[in-house]
């Protein structure tokens, strides 16, 4: 299977990636200067992309390529690395390099190598492309916020979306920053509200900064419902409350049962 790009949109790719350059960033004292004051940047990241989203972007970039053959390129690409690492090979491309090597300590010229002290480890750098990405890319202050749960994508187990539906007694697994919450404490956690109706989620299979799964209540209303997260992030002794950008409408359990 070969794609092929036409100029139209090489070109259409190439303003896409250079006309966003601003990475917006904070400053933060740096307490283990004691003696002078000096400030660290700390990049407010604005979301997180996964492969599915990104197999999303070049399909709607590429009209004529179904998302079934971008996929299978993606596939075939991680097995061919894969594989190629598995033979000891290193490993260039245009967005990063890696090869392996050997950690743990061996105490005799002859010894070899054992699971127990010893592990391989994958390394990774920064290719040509992704250098050049940053020589295109500026920073831009942006004011100091308190950190608050930040949601950047939802993905519902059970239709395989992500940020489109809930399907009541499913699983579900939000993505973001901050995320992580005291269980005990009943102001905190995962909510979902619909007009004067706000319920809290019970069932937390993980409770991480980065990501929280959740099962839904199987006996979901099938209203419009706003996600939100309260936590306590940081230093900070406040409940801050970050919510999902949109809200998430309840699949039909029928129609889900016909696919």
């Amino acid at each position: 299977m070969r794609l092929k790009f036409s100029t139209a949109n090489r070109k259409f790719r190439a303003n896409y990636y250079t006309s966003r350059m601003d990475i917006k960033f904070t400053l933060y004292e740096n307490h283990f200067k004691k003696e002078e004051t000096e400030y660290m940047a700390r990049v407010a990241h604005s979301g997180c992309c996964t492969q599915e989203q990104l197999v999303d972007e070049i399909a709607k970039r590429n009209v004529g390529i179904a998302r079934s053959e971008i996929i299978a390129v993606l596939e075939e690409y991680q097995q061919a690395i894969i594989f190629a690492l598995s033979e000891g090979k290193q490993i260039t491309t245009p967005l990063f390099n890696t090869r392996t090597s050997i950690k743990g300590k061996f105490s005799r010229h002859n010894e070899p190598f054992h699971p127990k002290r010893h592990k391989v480890v994958v390394n990774l750098s920064t290719g040509k492309s992704l250098k050049a990405c940053a020589a295109w890319l500026k920073g831009k202050r942006i004011p100091n916020r308190h950190p608050a749960p930040a949601l950047f994508t939802i993905k519902d187990f059970a239709s395989k979306t992500y940020d489109q539906q809930l399907t009541p007694g499913g699983i579900c697994k939000i993505q973001g920053k901050n995320l992580k919450f005291d269980k005990a404490e009943p102001k905190q956690g995962i909510f979902l509200t619909s007009g004067a109706t706000t319920l809290r989620i019970r069932e937390i299979i993980d409770n991480m900064p980065s990501q929280l799964i959740f099962m839904l209540p199987p006996e979901l209303p099938a209203s419009p419902w706003q996600i939100s997260v309260n936590a306590i992030s940081g230093n900070s002794t406040v409940i801050r409350t970050g919510y999902f950008h949109k809200s998430l409408p309840v699949a039909s359990i029928l129609s889900q049962a016909a696919h």
